[in-house]
């Protein structure tokens, strides 16, 4: 992550990159409940709580010819009493994008 935040900064830098748009979209969301049944047992119901972190940084370069997106997503799901439900998920998601010529 450290490389990536040092390539893009090189790159605000560089001449050719001012010529570029570049947008930054940061996002975090944090969710946590409570359900009485969460498993849904008919004999023993038993409450439980839970939490979510999710965090988003679409960061866009676009030129006349070219855009590049990186969308990094890192999300985190912990539950108290059913630690064999908890996740951990992280996706960099990158796509380049670029003029197509058929001759």
């Amino acid at each position: 992550m450290n490389t990536l935040l040092l390539i893009l900064f090189a790159l605000a830098v560089c001449t050719a990159a001012r010529a570029a748009d570049w947008s930054w979209q940061p996002a975090a969301q944090w969710r946590v409940d409570h359900q009485s049944n969460r498993l849904l047992s008919v004999t023993q119901p038993q409450a439980s709580e839970a939490g979510w972190l999710t965090l988003d940084a679409a960061v866009q370069r676009a030129t006349e010819d070219v855009q590049l997106s990186l969308q990094p997503h890192f999300e985190l799901q912990r539950f108290a009493q059913e630690a064999d439900f908890d996740s951990r998920r992280r996706d960099p998601n990158v796509r380049p994008r670029g003029e197509s010529k058929d001759y």
